[in-house]
């Protein structure tokens, strides 16, 4: 397969607990809160989209569900991440689950 590049795929890091922003946090999610009428969450989503990402995968934690809900039919990827590791886990979490089953 000589000159056949891999899909160009990113990740959105969002499993973190927001500690510096908890009282500004929608639902527990800082992810969610809104800047000019749409979540922080869908402002980084549409960037990649604009950037040319064909898979997003957004590593969320089971403990968030309002992220689940916002993100059901957007054409994203959710992955959780069991346990807050950090963010090298978080990429290693989202990596064996595109290797596994893409989206």
């Amino acid at each position: 397969m000589s000159g056949s590049n891999p899909p160009f795929w990113a990740v959105i890091p969002a499993a973190g607990l927001g500690t510096r922003m908890v009282e500004n946090a929608v639902l527990g999610c800082k992810e969610l809160i809104e800047i000019g009428g749409k979540t922080m969450l869908e402002h980084t989503i549409q960037e990649l989209e604009n950037a040319g990402f064909e898979q997003i995968v957004v590593v969320s934690s089971p403990s968030k569900p309002a992220i689940d809900n916002e993100l059901m039919n957007r054409g994203v990827k959710i992955v959780h991440q069991v346990e807050p590791k950090g963010l090298v886990d978080a990429i290693k979490c989202a990596r064996e689950s595109s290797i596994q089953a893409p989206a």
